[in-house]
């Protein structure tokens, strides 16, 4: 079974905190960073079914996170962003996020995304091995 490990890469501490808080209570395990240098080095060392990324981190953007995560390394991996413009998130739609979540977001819209593209994540390892 694929670990359902989500990588959180949110630069504020208050939303990171509660981020982990409602995915733990789900039975997620989270590992936050706060910055795109941060998720790159931890992308080189764990395999997270699901990417949560703020469109604002510090060091490489969102914007270059996400055109780094195009390699086929990490291509199977969903992203979400969490977006404070819905309008710059749309830009990455379909270049390699799945869905953006407008802050403040819905606790329960959270959740349903995050079951979703775990799910999805998980079906396509089990039919690629």
């Amino acid at each position: 079974m694929l670990a359902t490990m989500i990588l959180v890469i949110e630069p504020s501490a208050a939303v990171a905190d509660v981020v982990v808080e409602i995915l733990h209570d789900e039975g997620y395990t989270v590992t936050t960073v706060v910055d795109g240098a941060h998720a790159l080095m931890v992308l080189q060392e764990e395999r997270p079914a699901l990417i949560l990324l703020d469109t604002k981190v510090r060091g490489p953007s969102g914007t270059t996170i996400v055109a780094d995560l195009c390699s086929a390394e990490w291509v199977d991996i969903p992203i979400v962003l969490l977006a404070t413009d819905a309008r710059e998130a749309e830009v990455l739609i379909g270049v390699r996020v799945h869905e953006y979540l407008v802050k403040p977001f819905d606790i329960d819209v959270l959740l349903a995304g995050v079951s979703r593209w775990c799910a999805v994540r998980e079906e396509v390892a089990t039919t690629s091995a």
